[in-house]
C-alpha cells in the first residue's frame, strides 16, 4: 500500500518496539517513519554487563546463524525474576519504572530519546541531567535528516499539501438525532448538519487543516458505504454499523463505545420443573386474598342454601366446615354445578366475580 514512506507516520506500542533489537538492518529499514515507546532498562550496571556476556555466549552457541544477539527486555525480565529469588531485593537495583525510551526508525537503525518522570526529555540517562519539558527541543535527535518543523514555523501536517476539498457523505435517516442530524434550512436554502458524530468529524478535519464538503445521503447505509468505493465520496461521517460485508469495501475508525463480543442466547428457566409454578402469576398476598374471598363466598352460599337443600345439612360441625370449603371451591370454577341455587345466591356470586 506504500504507506511507510514520506508523508506517513506510524505510532507503535512497546509490543513492537521492544523487539527492534532482534530485527536485522534490512528489515528495519522497511519500517521507516515508525515512532514508538520502548521499554527502558539499565544497561550500565555490572549485573547487566555480566548477564549480557553470558547471554551472548549462550545465544551464539544455540543460534550461530543469527546476527542479532543482544538481550531485550523480555530476557532481562526473566533474568531479574531469577535473580530476585536469589538475592535480597534491597541489594538489587531494579529496572526504572519511571523512564521510557522513545524510538524513531531512521535508515537501517533507530534513534532514541528518553523521558523520565520529574526530569522530562533527554538524549541520555544521567542522574544530573535536566530534561526538556517538551519533546520539541529534542526534534533533531529523533529527526536528524527530516525537518522537525516546517518552514512556516508550524508543526508538519500530513495533509498540508492537499488542496482538494473532500466530499463527505452524511446519512439523513439516522434514528438518533443526537448522533447525526440532517435538516434543511429554508432561509439559507441549504442542508444543516449536526450531531455528535458530525461535530467530532468537523473538529478532526479542523485540526488537520483539511477542508471538506458535507453531502446529504438519503439511500441505505450499504449504498452509502459502496459510494466510497465508487469514488462518489472520499469519506463518510455517520452512525454506520461495522459489518463484515461493509468492512470489505472501506476501513472504519474505532467506535465511540468499547468494542467487544456480545451474544444473545436463550435462557432456560429454573422453575420449569417446579410443581407450584402455576402460583407465579400472582403474589402470595394476592393468593391469600383470593382464598379468603372464596371461602367467604362459600360460607354465604351455605348459610342461605342449607335450609332449602338437605345435602348441605351435615350431622356434625366437621361435616359442615367441609361443606363450606366444598362450596367455596365449587363456586370458584362453576356457578351451578349439581346445586340448585336461588336467584339471591346468583347475585352473591355475581357480586364476587
Amino acid at each position: 500500500m506504500e504507506m511507510t514512506g514520506d508523508g506517513y507516520l506510524w505510532i507503535a506500542t512497546n509490543g513492537m518496539t521492544d523487539l527492534f533489537h532482534s530485527i536485522n538492518s534490512t528489515m528495519i529499514s522497511s519500517l521507516k517513519g515508525i515512532v514508538g515507546v520502548k521499554t527502558y532498562f539499565l544497561e550500565n550496571t555490572s549485573e547487566f554487563q555480566h548477564f549480557r556476556k553470558r547471554f551472548h555466549q549462550k545465544f551464539i552457541s544455540d543460534y550461530p546463524e543469527e546476527e542479532q544477539n543482544e538481550p531485550g527486555i523480555f530476557a532481562m525480565q526473566g533474568y531479574n525474576s531469577v535473580r530476585l529469588l536469589e538475592k535480597n531485593f534491597h541489594k538489587w537495583k531494579p529496572i526504572s519504572v519511571t523512564t521510557v525510551e522513545i524510538v524513531n526508525v531512521i535508515g537501517k537503525g533507530y534513534n532514541s530519546v528518553y523521558w523520565t518522570e520529574g526530569l522530562g526529555f533527554s538524549e541520555k540517562i544521567e542522574d544530573d541531567t535536566n530534561g526538556a519539558t517538551s519533546i520539541d527541543n529534542l526534534g533533531k535527535a529523533l529527526w536528524p535528516v527530516q525537518p522537525w518543523y516546517a518552514d512556516q514555523g508550524h508543526p508538519r501536517n500530513l495533509m498540508e499539501n492537499s488542496e482538494k476539498t473532500m466530499r463527505v457523505g452524511i446519512p439523513d435517516q439516522s434514528l438518533f438525532e443526537q448522533f447525526v442530524s440532517v435538516k434543511f434550512d429554508i432561509q439559507k436554502n441549504e442542508d444543516v448538519f449536526d450531531g455528535f458524530v458530525v461535530k467530532v468529524f468537523d473538529e478532526m478535519m479542523r485540526r488537520m487543516n483539511q477542508s471538506y464538503e458535507p453531502v446529504r445521503f438519503s439511500r441505505s447505509y450499504d449504498e452509502l458505504v459502496e459510494a466510497i468505493q465508487l469514488k462518489e465520496f472520499d469519506a463518510v461521517a455517520g452512525d454506520v454499523t461495522i459489518t463484515e460485508k461493509r468492512h470489505k469495501f472501506v476501513d472504519f475508525t474505532q467506535p465511540y463505545t468499547e468494542s467487544g463480543l456480545e451474544m444473545i442466547v436463550p435462557v432456560r428457566s429454573r422453575l420449569s420443573n417446579q410443581p407450584w409454578l402455576f402460583l407465579k402469576p400472582f403474589t402470595a398476598e394476592m393468593w391469600w386474598l383470593i382464598a379468603a374471598i372464596t371461602t367467604y363466598n362459600g360460607f354465604v352460599i351455605w348459610l342461605i342454601e342449607r335450609s332449602h337443600n338437605k345435602s348441605l345439612q351435615g350431622p356434625n360441625i366437621v361435616t359442615q366446615i367441609g361443606i363450606v370449603f366444598w362450596l367455596a371451591f365449587t363456586s370458584l370454577f362453576t356457578l351451578r354445578g349439581n346445586l340448585h341455587i336461588f336467584a339471591i345466591n346468583n347475585n352473591v356470586l355475581f357480586d364476587f366475580f
